[in-house]
């Protein structure tokens, strides 16, 4: 998007926000994922943020979906990354980092995906969307391309509405029950 290759794609805000503070004009123009989609699973019986306190959280890479929504969350909860929990990073695709091995006791994880990690031990400690509401996924584009190219972009969204629901309730499909 940033070397203008596509013109319209779906990201999460620490993507878009990342690129904006470097001087883009992305915005977003409609939400796939109203709510945050993510949890804290744990191996360990941590049943409560505050029993997270000095506990080291794996989340997929530092700059991440995960790791942006982490720090809101943790930062709502008056618990500052760094300093009363310590993010570590789980390198490539944080998905693989479920299954193997003990190495990872408490997971930022897709709430998605949870059912999964119960197979293996983990147990949910809380869901973000209860802490702060915030979307985690959005179709976005440049100011400039929907100046230049408003039939395209308006076009791009009808088709986009009228597509299966794969990233769950948009506001429109939330507010016509």
């Amino acid at each position: 998007m940033l070397a203008g290759n596509i013109q319209i794609a779906i990201a999460a805000p620490a993507a878009v926000l990342r690129a904006n503070l470097g001087g883009s004009d992305f915005v977003y123009i409609e939400l796939l994922a109203i709510a945050l989609i993510l949890s804290v699973i744990t191996r360990d019986g941590i049943k409560s943020v505050q029993e997270l306190r000095g506990k080291k959280i794996a989340i997929g890479n530092f700059g991440s979906g995960t790791d942006y929504a982490g720090r809101l969350v943790f930062d709502k909860l008056g618990m500052q990354v760094g300093k009363d929990i310590i993010f570590t990073q789980i390198l490539g695709d944080s998905r693989h980092g479920l299954p193997c091995s003990n190495r990872y006791r408490r997971r930022v994880f897709s709430a998605r995906l949870s059912p999964c990690a119960h197979t293996v031990g983990f147990r949910p400690c809380w869901i973000f969307s209860s802490v702060i509401p915030h979307f985690s996924l959005g179709y976005f584009t440049r100011r400039s391309y929907i100046r230049d190219n408003p039939r395209v972009v308006e076009n791009s969204l009808k088709g986009l509405l009228d597509a299966p629901d794969t990233f769950g309730p948009t506001p429109r499909a939330q507010s016509n029950p």
